[in-house]
């Protein structure tokens, strides 16, 4: 009697919620979704099973079956996976789990395994901030609460000491790190600036220096000295700007690398900085959403994805498996502030101090039992969603808003 390999495609994911699955072609984001009887139901939680590598064998009878006819028909419409015939192939089609290193690093760890935090752990870091002053003239009213949800300045009474910023460079000298952030306050104001510049320029890394566009002004000496380095500048542009001052700032910068970074909390807003940049020809700008207790319709209307938006792009193989594991948007960054105190993530209790502790022992903490890095879609009401892995993870503005989805699925 002949018999079949009924297998998924290596690039296909299947998910499961209650008794609906979720066909999704990770390269072309073609998928659909099937409530399957009995039979059906059987065979494709059999092709779920990792131990049966996403194929299984099918019998002449079953393969005759129109029930399984109309399923295979669908997996080939949407290049999910196909059906052959025994015959024609010597190996059974498999494919692999991957599973994630960094999370088999974290389960000896938590199981008190012998993993010392040494050199490797510093691998993890990928992405440091370092807020060297807190001192700025400025009273945002937006302040103590923008820089809880994306990479901003926040006004304190600290500085960090430069005997610390240099322990900083020493601990991490060596460990590939893909940029450092320095912010503010008003950056321009640190006290020890010449010798963090000589610190700047013994290590190469890319830098990129946050600073209000109102602090440009009066910084043009300083300015030229980021330049000199190749350093990159983010404009921050607070919700509400005054055009003319901000096109004046930028003229102090405009042989620079920069990026203007537009705070929006409203549609005017948007459309206010949309045509701020169309009218003076700037390309380089983001237009960054800020949460606010003013601005809950903001959010839900143009923030907030729906069924539609969420499988409109590809979402890749890599990126879905990632997400079931760590928080792409959190893992491998900390947060160094002005009075030393180290996060992970600023909604989260600290890991330590950079006076009292190093680096390479708060990224143990994290990788340990940390909030942060390994923050993902498992909770409600995305925990019952089919589409819990498509989303990107959870971000600081669900933290901000007090919702663990930004949609309208659930």
């Amino acid at each position: 009697m002949r018999t079949y390999w009924l297998y998924i495609e290596s690039y296909t994911m299947i998910f499961k919620k209650e008794q609906t699955f979720l066909f999704y072609n990770t390269i072309s984001g073609q998928h659909f979704k099937l409530h399957p009887m009995p039979f059906l139901l059987g065979i494709i939680e059999k092709l779920q099973d990792i131990e049966n590598g996403y194929c299984i064998e099918l019998s002449e009878s079953e393969w005759q079956l129109q029930e399984m006819k109309d399923f295979i028909q669908l997996l080939r419409e949407n290049f999910c996976g196909d059906v052959i015939d025994r015959k024609l192939t010597k190996i059974k089609p498999f494919s692999l789990y991957p599973v994630s290193s960094v999370m088999k690093s974290r389960e000896r760890m938590q199981s008190k395994n012998d993993l010392s935090p040494g050199e490797k752990i510093m691998e993890y870091l990928h992405i440091l901030t370092i807020q060297i002053t807190g001192v700025c003239e400025l009273n945002c009213e937006t302040c103590s609460s923008v820089y809880k949800q994306t990479i901003s300045c926040d006004s304190s009474s600290n500085e960090l000491e430069y005997e610390f910023v240099e322990k900083i460079f020493k601990q991490i000298s060596g460990c590939g790190l893909g940029a450092i952030n320095i912010v503010g306050g008003n950056v321009f104001r640190y006290e020890n600036w010449g010798k963090l510049m000589l610190l700047l320029h013994q290590h190469h890394y890319r830098y990129d220096w946050y600073t209000d566009y109102r602090h440009l002004s009066g910084a043009e000496t300083k300015l030229q000295e980021i330049k000199s380095l190749n350093h990159n500048i983010k404009v921050i542009v607070s919700d509400k700007f005054e055009p003319t001052m901000l096109k004046k700032s930028l003229l102090l910068i405009a042989e620079m690398d920069f990026e203007l970074s537009f705070h929006i909390s409203s549609e005017e807003q948007y459309v206010m900085a949309d045509s701020f940049c169309e009218n003076n020809k700037i390309d380089n700008y983001t237009l960054q959403p800020v949460y606010s207790d003013f601005s809950p319709e903001f959010f839900r209307d143009f923030i907030f994805m729906d069924e539609e938006s969420i499988v409109a792009s590809p979402v890749s193989k890599q990126t879905i498996f990632a997400n079931m594991t760590l928080n792409t948007t959190d893992f491998g960054k900390l947060t160094v502030l002005s009075s030393g105190d180290v996060y992970a993530n600023l909604n989260f209790p600290k890991l330590g101090n950079i006076k009292t502790d190093s680096i390479r022992k708060m990224i143990y903490r994290e990788l340990e039992k940390g909030q942060s890095w390994f923050r993902i879609r498992d909770q409600k009401p995305c925990s019952n969603c089919i589409y819990q892995w498509l989303c990107p993870p959870p971000s600081n503005y669900d933290i901000v808003i007090g919702k663990n989805n930004l949609c309208h699925v659930n």
